[in-house]
């Protein structure tokens, strides 16, 4: 009952921190998430649901359709606007608390991670962060979480039909984003794990294996027809980011690699994903005391595996710490490869966002065997426990508090942060709503998603031109304070025109108003 009681509770506030002033931070929309709410729009509204989308905006990268269409549709029940693209983040985010509960309940055949585990994931700076912004990517740790789980339950039963539902359930993360294709890796060590801990005989691995691989094919067939007929859906984002696309020579090759791997364990720890839209940097992905129970957990998790392979006869408990500290350890590096063979920006905390669950619940361990421990017989009786277990107690709060003032108080008054998420350009669609009829001169196509999707194509308060020549005398000119070369252009059409600075004091941003009259 306290289980279900405290899952909950860390819902309803897993919920209020990822939809509290979502319309206000991030500041604005970046254009990644107006050109995948408008493209997912613009299908709905005509009664489309492509299982892709195989040229994202004109900018020819296939995405998949899933996470786009459920941008579609809450844009079509309550009108484009940042809340409506970022409203199936939030939902998949508080799911994801659900999932890695469930995830380390599975694991170690205990309620007690799981809700620890709920419990860090829902201050986490890395969760809330990806719940608030309109990417794919966040449907990934919430599948793949509720996929392990259900494999590690099947695993321990011994089920044919509970293999096989697992199986369906994985198959579903194709259609989530690019970076879950590594997962199938996670799943055949898990399988293969299993095997040897459960001492399966060769007839019933053998049935569990095609079991589970038959549920993933049924889930998967409508996509892998897809690739078939258009393999560029599984290659064409690859080539652009992947070290295995270069042609560097093999030494420079081993050196990115060593290099994205150091990088890629650094930012649990000490330096983070230095894009502010993934990560308040330079600080690591994780606050202090999780990084350090997190690093703790990855050490007895190894103490368990030996355990096991010292004594393969061991008692089941050992079995199955030891089967779900591989699952952990290969999670956690299974996940993390699309991060290490990324041609640039490591570390990435968007690219092994699949990891997210398996760092979690590995930081979670410490915290359940100490937890643990105390409920021993006559520990809480021992000198001076209570007041140790307090002050633990009271360091963990602070750290995970940490976390909340990253992202609400520090990140909401980064000018960093408003200009990488485009916040300038909806302060020019939110005024221009209120000034009448304007002129928003982006050459970028990319930025041009964001008024279509809020203002709407034929939106008459404003106009969309790509060169001065489509400006008429009379109208009124707002360009990004960044494009003063552009303003330029317009001033040497217009010599009479009047320039001045805009200020959005809502959102605390600037921008370039012309005057051509």
């Amino acid at each position: 009952m306290l289980f279900w009681v405290g899952l909950i509770l860390l819902v309803l506030v897993g919920y209020f921190l990822r939809a509290i002033d979502l319309d206000q931070l991030p500041s604005g929309l970046y254009r990644d998430e107006a050109m995948n709410a408008l493209d997912g729009f613009t299908a709905i509204s005509s009664g489309r649901f492509p299982l892709y989308y195989p040229d994202n905006y004109g900018r020819g990268l296939f995405q998949e359709g899933f996470f786009v269409n459920l941008q579609g549709i809450t844009s079509y029940i309550f009108s484009p606007s940042l809340v409506a693209a970022r409203l199936p983040a939030v939902l998949i985010g508080v799911a994801g608390i659900v999932s890695v509960a469930f995830m380390a309940r599975q694991l170690f055949s205990s309620r007690t991670v799981g809700l620890i585990a709920a419990t860090l994931l829902t201050f986490s700076y890395w969760g809330i962060n990806f719940s608030r912004i309109g990417f794919s990517a966040i449907l990934v740790p919430t599948v793949l979480a509720v996929a392990v789980g259900l494999l590690v339950w099947a695993s321990r039963s011994g089920s044919v039909s509970r293999m096989f539902g697992a199986g369906i359930f994985f198959g579903f993360g194709i259609y989530t984003y690019a970076a879950y294709r590594f997962a199938p890796l996670l799943a055949l060590l898990v399988l293969v794990s299993a095997w040897r801990v459960f001492y399966w005989p060769i007839a019933q691995a053998f049935r569990l294996g095609i079991s589970f691989v038959t549920g993933a094919a049924l889930t998967a067939i409508p996509m892998m027809l897809a690739i078939a007929r258009e393999p560029r859906i599984l290659t064409a984002r690859a080539e652009e980011v992947s070290l295995v696309s270069t042609n560097m020579p093999t030494s420079e090759t081993l050196e990115l690699l060593l290099t994205n791997l150091s990088l890629a364990t650094s930012k649990f720890f000490f330096l983070g994903d230095l894009n502010i839209r993934h990560n308040y940097g330079p600080y690591a992905i994780l606050s202090p005391i999780v990084a350090l129970l997190f690093a703790v957990g990855i050490v007895l998790c190894l103490v368990w595996i030996a355990q096991y392979l010292r004594a393969p006869m061991a008692s089941e408990p050992v079995a199955m710490y030891a089967l779900g500290s591989i699952t952990l350890l290969g999670g956690l590096t299974v996940m993390t490869i699309p991060e290490v063979l990324s041609v640039d920006s490591a570390p990435h905390s968007l690219r092994s966002i699949g990891s997210q669950p398996f760092a979690i619940t590995l930081a979670a361990i410490p915290i359940w065997k100490f937890v643990q421990w105390f409920r021993s017989p006559g520990r809480r009786q021992l000198p001076h426990v209570r007041w140790i277990t307090a002050g633990l107690v009271s360091v963990l709060v602070l750290s995970l508090a940490l976390d909340l003032f990253r992202y609400y108080s520090a990140l909401r008054s980064s000018t960093e942060q408003r200009m990488a998420f485009d916040a300038d350009v909806l302060s020019m669609v939110e005024l221009a709503e209120e000034g009448g009829s304007r002129v928003v001169f982006l050459p970028y196509p990319q930025q041009q998603a964001i008024i279509r999707y809020l203002a709407g194509s034929d939106a008459e308060h404003l106009r969309i031109v790509e060169t001065t020549d489509q400006i008429e005398r009379g109208d009124t000119v707002w360009l990004r304070q960044s494009d003063e070369l552009l303003a330029q252009d317009v001033l040497t059409d217009f010599p009479d025109a009047t320039l001045v600075v805009e200020t959005d004091d809502l959102r605390d941003t600037t921008f370039l108003s012309i005057e051509t009259d």
